[in-house]
């Protein structure tokens, strides 16, 4: 096994956009992998992939996140993510409710 990437999948109701500034802001770059394949020009107008079929995919897509994972990753940076994480979905449930 070669782990590459770090995905998490944001609770249901968080806006990944704003989870992703308020760990940009605490110094944590994240990013966005493995859109759902139908959103793809290749199979955007194919008769084998079906968008209508896909409303799991696109519920669990909009709330893939992918956080740092690098091989010099310590111990320490592992609780720095963790921590700017909790304290990302708190700010933003927080936000969403008032």
């Amino acid at each position: 096994m070669a782990p590459h990437i770090l995905p998490v999948l944001l609770p249901v109701g968080v806006t990944r956009l704003a989870v992703q500034q308020a760990m940009k802001e605490q110094g944590i770059q994240t990013s966005v992998h493995y859109p759902p394949i139908h959103t793809f020009t290749l199979h955007r107008d194919s008769e084998l992939v079906r968008a209508e079929q896909l409303s799991g995919v696109d519920s669990v897509a909009e709330r893939l996140l992918t956080l740092p994972l690098y091989a010099d990753l310590t111990e320490d940076d592992i609780d720095l993510v963790v921590r700017a994480l909790k304290h990302s979905l708190a700010q933003t449930v927080a936000q969403a409710e008032g």
